[in-house]
């Protein structure tokens, strides 16, 4: 197929099971980025947990040692901290969300242009139809 000159051809990946068109790896990379992110805002949270327990227990086994005493709070102070940074990454989150609409835990990519769809997408009466939308997107309600 061409398009402005250019030659276009569909590349298949054998380890992927599935047909993906070109038009699904923006939503593909956008899933993965979200996951990423959950991924480490849990392991930031698994961290801290662990962090104060130890710090916690090293603050019982310290025999009123004070150094020992000392390093104990200062462990269990840091993961409270990083716990305060945690909680302010989720707050900015939310703010970015709520001020400019812009969602940074659901990665919404725009699609790309293949060339395979002469018609696009378009909504008539309604209803998406044409052969450019996005799979389940036919048929949806429009405005």
């Amino acid at each position: 197929m061409t398009f402005l000159g250019l030659t276009i051809t569909q590349i298949h990946n054998p380890l992927i099971t599935q047909s993906l068109e070109m038009d699904q790896a923006p939503a593909m990379l956008g899933q993965t980025l979200s996951n990423v992110l959950t991924l480490l805002l849990i392991g930031a949270g698994v961290a801290f947990f662990f962090m104060f327990v130890i710090g916690g227990i090293k603050w019982i086994l310290s025999a009123g040692d004070k150094e020992k005493i000392e390093g104990a709070k200062k462990q269990i102070s840091s993961a409270i901290v990083g716990l305060v940074l945690i909680l302010l990454v989720f707050a900015v989150v939310g703010l970015f969300n709520i001020l400019f609409g812009i969602n940074l835990v659901e990665f919404n990519l725009p699609r790309l242009f293949t060339g395979s769809e002469p018609y696009g997408c378009s909504c008539i009466g309604g209803v998406w139809t044409g052969q450019g939308c996005v799979p389940g997107q036919i048929g949806q309600q429009c405005q």
